[in-house]
């Protein structure tokens, strides 16, 4: 930039000031803002759990409802241990419940109690930026995927939890997430994302349920 063609050793700081100035509008202009993603919509998700007891990963249909704070999680395989019945769940966080039932078994209903926060899949409100990165081809007309990843962290029942995710940088649509608490990795992998909810009694408790 050359700073010699200046006199005054004023002159120079404040040249260097405009220059340290432009670089971090340069660099902060670089970093997209935070996409918002759909509030309401289905998919398949393979959902992951690692702990000292073990793995556990599961396919699913999955419902997310953002507005009124409701999730649908309906097995279709186990991945670990096939044996195992296949479970439904239904989680209603504005009355703070949760219900669970064997798929062949809807007489197995469990209802519980939760003060857990509704886990959103979208790009927290305190989301830092960390990268994207090209899922397929670009040198292929429609054969690339622009993907962003984010990360949070904080602390919940005196312990501290880390969240990464991945996103569609069209759409906003989630495509991976990971979550870190008190020893255990969870992990969800999105696909065949569809927006809206196509059936709401998808978030309606089988009768034989307790009330």
């Amino acid at each position: 930039f050359f700073f010699f063609f200046f006199p005054c050793t004023a002159c120079r700081k404040m040249l260097r000031a405009v220059v340290l100035v432009a670089l971090v509008a340069a660099a902060a202009a670089q970093i997209p803002a935070r996409c918002s993603s759909p509030q309401q919509f289905e998919s398949r998700l393979v959902y992951e759990d690692e702990s000292k007891s073990g793995k556990g990963a599961v396919l699913a249909d999955f419902g997310y409802d953002f507005t009124n704070q409701r999730k649908h999680f309906w097995e279709l395989e186990n991945y670990v241990n096939e044996s195992a019945p296949l479970m439904a769940y239904i989680e209603l966080h504005k009355e703070g419940v949760v219900y669970a039932w064997e798929k062949s078994d809807p007489k197995t209903c469990k209802k519980y109690k939760t003060s857990r926060p509704f886990s959103t899949h979208g790009v927290p409100h305190n989301g830092t930026f960390q990268g994207d990165y090209i899922i397929g081809n670009t040198g292929i007309d429609g054969g690339g995927v622009e993907i962003e990843t984010w990360n949070d962290h904080g602390v919940y029942e005196g312990k501290e939890w880390k969240w990464f995710g991945s996103f569609s940088r069209k759409g906003c649509i989630p495509v991976v997430t990971e979550v870190f608490y008190d020893g255990v990795v969870t992990r969800e992998q999105f696909f065949d994302v569809v927006l809206g909810l196509r059936d709401p009694n998808w978030f309606i408790p089988p009768s034989e349920c307790p009330q």
